[in-house]
Parts: structure tokens; sequence; C-alpha cells
């Protein structure tokens, strides 16, 4: 059946684990006029989850057009991805009947999950033998602050650490703060990349304590050999790994 209203111009800042916006017009395809315009967004299930359900639009008439926006949050156990909403539009006729349009599919795209924190190495590099301080900078990504962040770092050999924690009390939306840890290699290690992981634990903006991704941040180690060699230039990246070795640190954190 007809529903009488057309969805055009959807717009979607929707992630995975984090709250956005779903946006759009809504359309008066009827050849009448309708008042009391309400467009719906039944809950979809227990991964998506709209803030309200219903915004009003109130009259439109013949071929009248209007926009709608919906805040949404997504849960961290929603895939990305194209997804498909039925929304619908509640209303009052010409002779001020309510009425309702029944489902308008809505084609939504999910974007992947991002990190909450962007981390950028400031002083990592190690000669074998040697150890000394190791600098990040850490900056918010998200759009609320977060409080209480405690940031940890895990080392394998022949890497090791004796100051393995650092915290920051609060960051703003967009801050960035330098933290430091003590990092050493052993003397026999070879000159080659080793990694560093690290995650964080903070209190979002509702005071829930939560456990980050997980970050992994490669050091490269020189020779300690020949009295003293300068140490090599590097070029170190972050990089995001998976939810599995998330998982991990997090048990590590509860020991």
């Amino acid at each position: 059946n007809d529903p009488g209203f057309e969805i055009r111009n959807v717009e979607s800042s929707l992630r995975v684990g984090e709250q956005g916006n779903l946006e759009g017009t809504i359309v008066n395809t009827r050849d009448t006029a309708v008042s009391n315009a309400v467009v719906n967004f039944p809950d979809p299930g227990p991964t998506v989850t709209p803030v309200e359900e219903s915004v009003a639009v109130g009259g439109l008439g013949p071929g009248e057009a209007t926009n709608f926006s919906f805040d949404v949050e997504v849960t961290s156990s929603a895939d990305a991805g194209p997804r498909q909403f039925d929304l619908d539009v509640s209303y009052r006729d010409q002779d001020n009947a309510a009425r309702a349009s029944g489902a308008i599919p809505t084609q939504v795209g999910i974007g992947p999950q991002t990190p909450e924190f962007d981390v950028e190495p400031v002083d990592g590099s190690l000669s074998a033998g040697s150890g000394g301080t190791f600098e990040v900078t850490v900056t918010n990504t998200r759009d609320f602050t977060v409080s209480d962040v405690s940031a940890k770092i895990y080392t394998d050999s022949p890497l090791s650490t004796s100051d393995d924690e650092a915290f920051v009390d609060e960051l703003d939306p967009g801050e960035s703060r330098t933290i430091v840890f003590q990092l050493s290699a052993d003397g026999g290690a070879t000159e080659k990349t080793y990694p560093v992981q690290m995650d964080f634990q903070y209190d979002d903006e509702e005071g829930d304590t939560t456990i980050s991704d997980t970050y992994q941040i490669p050091v490269d180690v020189a020779s300690g050999s020949g009295g003293g060699l300068p140490i090599v230039p590097i070029v170190l990246v972050v990089v995001l790994l998976g939810a599995g070795v998330g998982g991990a640190l997090y048990y590590r954190r509860q020991e």
C-alpha cells in the first residue's frame, strides 16, 4: 500500500558504540493536506535505540516537505554497515480523523566504531641495554569529557617497564595531554621493531567506568653495541587492535 509519504535526503552520523543523528526529509505525496503529522521511529531492536521515538513536524500540504532528525544510540555490539529501518507517519486527515501511514522503509548506514583516543608517541626510541622515558600524547576524540583516565602499558621481552601506569584527571573533547612511562630494552635485544600495548580505563559522561579498545605502539630498538652508537630515528605508527586483544587486556587489568 502507498503510505502517502516519502522519506528523502537521508543522512546518518551513526557509528557503532556511539550516539549520532538520523536526519531526513518527509514529503507528503498525498493530494490532500494533513495536520499534526508526527514521524515515528519504532524501536528497531537491542543494538539501535532512538533517544526519542517520535518527532512532530506539524501540517503538510500536498507535495509539501519538511525536515526531521532523531538522536540515536548504537551499542558497541552492533554491526557496521547498511541497515533498513521502518519509519512511519501518524497524522490527522481533512476530517480530523487519526491516521497512520504504515511502514516507510528507510536505508541508513552505520559506520564502524572510532577509537576513544588518538595516541601519538612523542619519544619512544631505545637502544639495547638502556632505558628511559616513553612519552605519549593522548587526545580525547569523543564529543564529551572523560575523567579519571588511567592509562596502562603492557610489554613483553625484551622490553620491560618499571612504571606502567599514568593518570589524567580529565580530558575535554579534543583536548590532548602528554603522559610519561619508563621503558627499557634488554642488553641482548635484537635491533628491530617491538610492540608496546596500551589501554585506558576512564569514566564517561554518565559516570560509567569503561575499558577502552587496545592500542599497539611499535617501538624501534637500536643496537647497543659499539660504545653507544646514536639511536636510529624511528617512525612510530599507532594501530588499533581488534576486540580480542582488548578483551585479554581487560582481564589483565583485573588482576
